[in-house]
């Protein structure tokens, strides 16, 4: 950068003018800036120009959830073939598998962490989600509810797998 010399007065924050008219030294040095940056850009182009375009590496997709395969699940439930009519709610759910033990609540909104899947359109799936307070809670639920019956309906339980979906899917089937 040039040097530049402020005015005596410390309440004056312009700068002294340069000898014949010159820009201050602060429009000065900020057009040399400018022209830098522009020749650095200029230069970039033609680096880019010349040789090939670098291909972009893709993230290895099995790596990013591979930490998902190795979470020991003890407290969720997956039920399947529940009751798919609309008036099947999820308080009568949770009421059906809070008798195997305290049902964990989400912090956020201080309600059960239960799920019942549903459709693009809305309709209930048949299959449901329940998470457990106790991991012993979790095993009783697999004992005592396992081909028990809901509404005419003999459900399966057993113990949620996390993943992918395609391959959470795979697993819940069998």
């Amino acid at each position: 950068p040039i040097p530049c010399v402020p005015w005596q007065s410390q309440t004056s924050g312009q700068y002294q003018r340069r000898v014949h008219g010159r820009l201050s030294c602060r429009r000065q040095n900020k057009k040399r800036k400018q022209k830098e940056t522009e020749t650095a850009e200029e230069k970039k182009d033609v680096e880019t120009a010349g040789s090939p375009a670098k291909k972009k590496r893709r993230r290895n997709p099995r790596k990013k959830f591979a930490k998902w395969k190795e979470v020991n699940n003890t407290k969720t439930v997956y039920v399947q073939n529940l009751p798919t009519d609309p008036d099947f709610t999820l308080e009568e759910f949770a009421r059906f598998m809070s008798t195997c033990g305290v049902l964990q609540k989400d912090t956020k909104t201080d309600k059960e962490r239960v799920k019942l899947y549903r459709n693009k359109d809305g309709s209930l799936k048949g299959d449901g989600l329940v998470s457990y307070f106790y991991d012993e809670s979790a095993q009783m639920a697999l004992r005592l509810k396992d081909g028990s019956m809901i509404r005419e309906h003999k459900i399966s339980v057993q113990m949620a797998k996390f993943g992918r979906s395609s391959e959470t899917a795979k697993a819940h089937r069998g």
